[in-house]
């Protein structure tokens, strides 16, 4: 009984180092993705003030 409840706790905090992992990799995806639009946008506007 004992190691079965050790199993859930190692379970458990596996669980949450992915869950914590998942996250760090959807805010930095986010993010790149955020900052790649935002230079983007930055670029579209500089060409079209230069072609004016």
């Amino acid at each position: 009984m004992d190691s079965e409840k050790s199993y859930l706790r190692v379970a458990k905090k596996l669980g949450y180092f992915f869950l914590v992992i998942l996250l760090l990799v959807a805010v930095a995806g986010i993010y790149q993705g955020y900052m790649e639009a935002h230079n983007d946008m930055k670029t579209s506007k500089f060409e079209d003030a230069l072609e004016s």
